[in-house]
Parts: C-alpha cells; structure tokens; sequence
C-alpha cells in the first residue's frame, strides 16, 4: 500500500477485521488475534509515519483550542507590511506565517515538548535502521505512545494540545493561500510540504485506529517499509524498500495506492474536462510573482472570487459555468465538502450558497 493516510486505515480495517480478525484489549494495550484470510500489507510512504490520532474532543459550541496569535488581524497585517516593502502582498509563509504557528503550538504545549511540527510529522528523518524489525518496532512503540496521549483527549499543556491547534487554524489558511496569496515557490513548498506535514499530526483517525495498527504491527501482519519508500516495476510484480532500512526490499504482486490524488488539470483523463480545456471554456489558475515573473501553475481551475465563475482561456469570466470542491483545489485551498459538519457553518457552505445567489439572480 502506498500512503499512509486515513484511506490505508480504511483498508487496513477492512482486510483484517472485514475478514474475521479480531482486537482484543490487554494491559498494553490491543493485541490482534488473525483470522487466516488476511493478507500481509507492506505500508511505505514519504515520512514512514503513518497519520497519528487525533484527541476525542468535542468542536461545538467552541473548537477545543484557542488561537491566541494566528488571527484573521494578524494575517491581514502581515499582508499589509508585504506590500508595503516588496511591492506585492503575496507572502511567504515559511518565513512569515510558519513561526506564529510554531509560537501558537508552543503556547499550547506549555510542557515544552512541542518540538518543531516538522520534527514531530517526521521523526525517522536521518534516522537509520539496521533491518525491517527495528523499524517496525520503533514505529509501534511511537504509536502506542501517540494513542494514549489522543486517548488522554486535548488537555491543555498537552503536545496532542498543540497538534489540535494545527486542525483549529485551517478556516485561516485559505485567506493567506488562496488566489495566489503566497509567492510562486512559497505556495509550491505549503502544499509539497507543510500541507502534508500538518494532516500526519492532526487529521488522522481515532486513537482505537492507532492502537489497531500498533497490534498489526506487532503481529507482523502489517509490514512498514521504510521512510523514503520507491517502488518499481518488476518482474511478477512491484519492488519495495527503504533507503534508510537495511534488507527493507520486497517484491509484491499487488500495489494499491492509497494517497489523494494532486489535482492536475493538465492531465486530468475526464473527457468533460479535457473538451472545455480544448474549447477554451476553462484554464488552470497560474501563481505569478508580478516582481520578478516567477510562476506556479497550480493544477486547479481559475476561477473568480465568490461566486466562483470559471475564468476561459482568454481570461473572460463566465456568467454561468462556477466551480467548487476538488476542481479548484490549490487555486483554493481544503475546499472539499468534508470540512463540514452538520448543523455548523462552514466555507463549502458559504462558497456553495454564494454560487446558488449568483445564479438565482440571473435574469
């Protein structure tokens, strides 16, 4: 399996309590008692650390965090200064907006252990192994460590404290990235990095999942690869290993990719999308840097601000064609419909009532 995120615990769960294994507590922790009928599952991906538990905290009538230096304020006046002193208001967010969050985790996690979100999303970074054992063992203990902090919930000095802060923050992103908020190779870097980076320590499952995996684990029925895990081509199947594991190379004859695509419009395989590429009726929202003419073509669609007309290729706004959701993703940023909860307010709600204004008003 490749990646590591919420849809490997999907089908982690399915291949193995889907056919008849089962979890049974003990003082350590859950033990996994096989079936038979579950297959074995070689796990890689970039970090080698799968997405960690999220705290069992309630979100309404308030988040169970609170933002004391990332503010809209805050944001807005980072923006100002930019254009003040570049000519431009599109940031830089690892040298601009990254350290107020590290401060605000370091707030949250007044126990001091919030080390740098980098260092806690990806702890094998340097690390080497002297063989597939040491580091599924390292791994598993990692895990049973993070599923009794999340079990724990969000208590306030708390490093799971700091990574619920990283969930909380996400309405503010959106008004510092969308729309070419951030210089060319700042966005390019948030998305290939701190994006990925931020969901492993704050998006991820309950802690009974971590804690299912920690027992896959040990039963060798899950069988990481390796931080910086390749696969390729070969004969009869698929070769995996692990630059930083020693003796971590498999053969496997099934690969099932487990990651969320990048949206890339430019190959995009629908025939709808790619007809209006062809036509001209839609184009691909291109990050530039008007100072020095830099450019990022994202991959999403351009459209215009709310209510999200779709932009054609001579740069013409449509008056009926509005896009949302998964099609503008990276010209817009965590757009999907799952950012919504019932009975709350949400950006997709706003985005998809503007768009149902917009048309309700034509003539």
């Amino acid at each position: 399996m490749r990646g590591f995120g919420l849809t490997f615990y999907d089908v982690m769960r399915a291949v193995t309590l889907g056919r008849g294994g089962r979890f049974v507590p003990t003082r350590n922790g859950l033990r996994y008692v096989p079936s038979g009928d579950e297959p074995h599952l070689l796990a890689l991906s970039r970090g080698g650390l799968p997405f960690l538990a999220r705290p069992e905290v309630p979100d309404f009538p308030a988040p169970p965090v609170r933002l004391r230096v990332v503010t809209e304020e805050r944001l807005a006046e980072l923006r100002a200064a930019a254009l003040a002193a570049t000519g431009t208001p599109q940031l830089d967010f690892a040298r601009r907006v990254e350290p107020l969050i590290q401060y605000e985790a370091d707030l949250a996690c007044s126990t001091g252990a919030a080390h740098p979100l980098t260092r806690l999303a990806r702890p094998f970074r340097g690390r080497w192994f002297g063989g597939p054992g040491d580091y599924r063992a390292a791994l598993a203990r990692l895990l049973r460590e993070d599923a009794r902090r999340a079990g724990a919930g969000c208590v306030d000095g708390t490093v799971k404290a700091a990574t619920e802060m990283l969930r909380v923050i996400r309405p503010l992103l959106p008004q510092v990235v969308d729309f070419g908020g951030l210089l060319p190779d700042s966005h390019r870097d948030f998305l290939s990095r701190f994006v990925p980076e931020s969901f492993v320590l704050s998006a991820g499952p309950p802690a009974e999942h971590v804690d299912q995996l920690a027992a896959l684990l040990e039963a060798g029925i899950v069988r990481p690869v390796g931080p910086g895990g390749t696969v390729e081509p070969v004969p009869g199947g698929f070769g995996v290993s692990s630059p930083q594991v020693r003796g971590s190379r498999r053969v496997t004859k099934v690969l099932v990719d487990a990651r969320a695509p990048a949206r890339d419009l430019s190959r995009d395989a629908s025939p709808l999308v790619k007809q209006l590429l062809a036509d001209g009726m839609v184009s691909e929202f291109v990050n530039v840097d008007p100072s020095t003419g830099a450019r990022f073509d994202v991959g999403g669609l351009a459209v215009t601000r709310a209510p999200y007309r779709v932009i054609d290729r001579l740069g013409r706004a449509a008056r009926d064609l509005h896009a949302l959701g998964v099609a503008t993703n990276h010209t817009r940023w965590f757009t999907e419909v799952g950012t919504g909860r019932p009975g709350q307010d949400s950006p997709f709600f706003r985005d998809a009532d503007a768009v149902a204004a917009a048309l309700l008003a034509r003539p």
